[in-house]
Parts: structure tokens; C-alpha cells; sequence
């Protein structure tokens, strides 16, 4: 799970999970996730406030974005910062190993999922590297969205 220290220790895993949410069903599986990695020795961090973007990947090695989808397609408000400065200030995210999960309304066929599509897509582009697949969920249809999330992510670590 971590790297050992020089005195034989294990450091604890650090995760960072960045939510796009708009109802708050993301943040309900990032809450859910953080909770159960904890307990398996990871340490985690929930992000919904990019107000300060240009530090996100700072020392950061481990991403899980959990990103629902608004209107036909399109990222959350809050997370939408991020987006805009990954576009408009690229950098090399070659340091990045990232997951994600998608929440949507499978009803948008098109652009279901779309806001995690969208944020996979951008940090590929900038070198990151995804880890397994992406999960997509219809946050509309499924009853636990935050189960099935958990799920998938007891599979992903594994990966890791």
C-alpha cells in the first residue's frame, strides 16, 4: 500500500479523490470511498474546492476523480476551474496515476457521463496515467450509486 521509510515503516498511501458534483450524489460516493480506504491504510483527501488549481497536482502521485454530469454533458460548477486552467495553463501530468468515476443520467445517451468523460480525457491528454476502467454509473437509475462505486474501487487499488 505505501513506500517504507527508512526507518522500515510504511508510509500510508496518500489519495486524492477531486469531486464534481452538483447535487451532491459524487461527494456522497468520495465520502463513502474515503471512509473505506482509510480503514485499508490509505490516506485521503476529498477535494470540491478549486478555487486554488495551480496547486492540485503538487505532490501528488494518486487521483480519483469522481465526477457527476450537469445539463447535456457538461462538468459541475465547482469543479469547472480546474478544467478551465488544465486548458488555458497545460502542464505535464506524467507523475499522475488516476481513476475515475463517472456519474450520469443514462437517459442523456450521448453525454451520459460526460463530465467524468471529460476529465479523463483532459488528464490523459497531459500524460497522466488512468488505471483500470472507467467506471460509469447511472446515478439516476442506480439505488446505491456509492456501493457500486465501492465496488469497482476495492478492484482498482488492487491495480495500483
Amino acid at each position: 500500500m505505501g513506500k517504507k521509510t527508512r526507518d522500515g515503516k510504511t508510509d500510508m498511501a496518500e489519495l486524492l479523490i477531486l469531486v464534481g458534483t452538483e447535487s451532491g450524489n459524487a461527494e456522497m460516493v468520495a465520502e463513502k470511498l474515503r471512509d473505506d480506504l482509510g480503514l485499508v491504510g490509505y490516506q485521503v483527501e476529498i477535494k470540491t474546492d478549486f478555487s486554488d488549481v495551480e496547486r492540485v497536482f503538487v505532490d501528488r502521485e494518486l487521483v480519483l476523480v469522481c465526477c457527476a454530469t450537469r445539463g447535456s454533458g457538461d462538468l459541475p460548477d465547482n469543479i469547472l476551474p480546474l478544467k478551465m486552467h488544465l486548458d488555458a495553463v497545460p502542464q505535464y501530468l506524467g507523475h499522475i496515476r488516476y481513476g475515475v468515476i463517472a456519474l450520469g443520467d443514462q437517459s442523456y445517451d450521448e453525454t451520459f457521463c460526460g463530465g467524468g468523460k471529460l476529465l479523463d480525457e483532459t488528464l490523459a491528454d497531459l500524460g497522466a496515467t488512468r488505471i483500470g476502467e472507467r467506471l460509469e454509473i447511472d446515478a439516476c437509475s442506480e439505488q446505491a450509486p456509492d456501493e457500486v462505486a465501492l465496488a469497482w474501487c476495492r478492484d482498482w487499488v488492487t491495480q495500483l
